[in-house]
């Protein structure tokens, strides 16, 4: 398939023109729209190196099955459901910017862009666009390449966690933030960390100790991570979805914790 000419000219059957009155600033799927739908389309252009660039017919549009892709994960739903929502769904057609009278397409095409992520070796391309427009907006500080948690063996039912270097951690603690109901789990290390040959690829604190932080789902997590699809690079692939999907609702989430506070600063 080669890459199709997208069509950005706004109609009077756009979801967005029709329906605009029934998504406040503060809803999932409007926020989504404004603020994760932009950070796919500054990747269009790796997405289009998953097409031929001048042979075959046009391809569906890279951003809006990388959007798709995207609500899927988020909202856990299979391929079929997913194409469902698209051609029924109000809100879904609102966050993928799509005309009231958009159809969709079959669902396996979905299946054939997990492929192509694959088969081109790009299987973060949607986790990175979404990691980006974060970055982007101050709201997660970049960071060298260190040890993240799917490098430590971590058990939250255990209240235990091994790290690469195969030291047990000796401190879990229980954090809960009173405003927002968010449950994580903090593991720490002590002195195993102060002579760790590993060291300078684990931590940048200034007491050399590692701390690791994970919510409080994460032994589920991981679980539904490594069973959903079989073989290394369709796991490596899920485990990225899965975690663009887990960035994308705690920006949605912070984002209508940041307008609700504003809200009742002025009430």
């Amino acid at each position: 398939m080669s890459i199709p000419k997208q069509d950005r000219q706004a109609t009077f059957l756009d979801t967005g023109f029709l329906a605009q009155d029934l998504f406040d600033a503060n809803d999932r799927y409007e926020i989504f729209r404004r603020e994760m739908l932009p950070a796919l389309q500054d990747i269009r252009g790796l997405s289009c190196e998953l097409y031929c660039q001048d042979n075959g017919r046009p391809g569906i549009e890279p951003v809006l099955m990388a959007g798709i892709t995207l609500l899927q994960f988020m909202e856990n739903v299979p391929d079929r459901k997913a194409l469902e929502n698209v051609r029924l769904h109000l809100g879904w057609k609102h966050a993928l910017d799509l005309k009231i009278d958009y159809r969709g397409f079959h669902p396996t095409s979905l299946v054939t862009f997990r492929q192509r992520l694959t088969e081109h070796e790009n299987g973060r391309l949607i986790f990175d666009g979404i990691l980006q427009a974060l970055h982007q907006q101050g709201l997660v500080k970049r960071r060298g390449k260190l040890f993240t948690a799917e490098n430590f063996d971590v058990s939250v039912a255990k209240r235990q966690a091994v790290c690469p270097a195969g030291h047990t951690s000796t401190q879990c603690s229980r954090l809960e933030n009173q405003k927002t109901g968010q449950v994580d789990y903090r593991f720490e290390w002590s002195t195993h960390c102060d002579d760790c040959p590993l060291q300078s690829q684990c931590t940048t604190a200034k007491n050399g100790r590692r701390m690791l932080v994970v919510g409080e789902h994460h032994d589920h997590l991981q679980q539904r991570r490594r069973t959903r699809y079989r073989g290394l690079d369709k796991t490596s692939l899920c485990n990225y979805l899965h975690g663009a999907a887990i960035n994308a609702k705690r920006w949605i989430r912070l984002l209508q914790y940041r307008m609700a506070e504003a809200a009742a600063t002025i009430q």
